[in-house]
């Protein structure tokens, strides 16, 4: 009898290791999104004519590599060839493969490989920003999603339907 209940003891600890080692918790190889994403918009109060400068910070990439998608008002302007990708301290110029406007918001999108971003470890995409008009308040904002090697990257972004949900924003006004 001793040893039934010993036995089924075992058992019942073993099962139960086994069950909390497997998936459902937070840590390991768990998939939780493309990256994460923080911002930050420098000086976040600017003149029309002024640049702001935008730090976006990349970690945790997907295996697939991503889009990375800024979205801002229209009352922002990229200004062309200041961005640039920087990783371990080393820099390179890199531009965004889409830059479109859609009613009050213009959008930015990059494509970064997992590869490009030190197999996931991450880096920083920095940017420029031109105030082009008054602005109260508003966001600048940022989202990544994995991005599908079966869909060109020409084509993946649809500026009607961009799918995007922010996961990091930055706070802009404009005088």
């Amino acid at each position: 009898m001793k040893k039934m209940v010993f036995l089924q003891k075992f058992l019942l600890s073993v099962t139960l290791v086994a069950f909390s080692a497997c998936g459902g918790g937070s840590g390991g190889d768990v998939f939780s999104g493309a990256a994460d994403l923080s911002i930050l918009a420098t000086p976040n109060n600017i003149d029309t004519g002024d640049n702001v400068l935008l730090e976006i910070r990349i970690s945790n990439v997907h295996e697939s590599g991503i889009a990375l998608k800024i979205r801002y008002p229209a009352a922002l302007e990229y200004v062309r060839d200041s961005s640039i990708l920087k990783i371990s301290g080393k820099e390179s110029d890199i531009s965004p493969k889409n830059r479109v406007r859609v009613d009050e918001f213009s959008y930015l999108v990059y494509y970064l490989s997992h590869k490009q971003l030190k197999d996931g470890d991450g880096g920083e995409v920095i940017l420029q920003l031109k105030g082009v008009a008054s602005l109260d308040r508003d966001k600048i904002e940022v989202d990544a999603d994995v991005d599908d090697p079966l869909i060109s990257n020409d084509s993946e972004f649809d500026p009607q339907n961009p799918f995007f949900e922010a996961q990091a924003e930055a706070n802009i006004a404009i005088s």
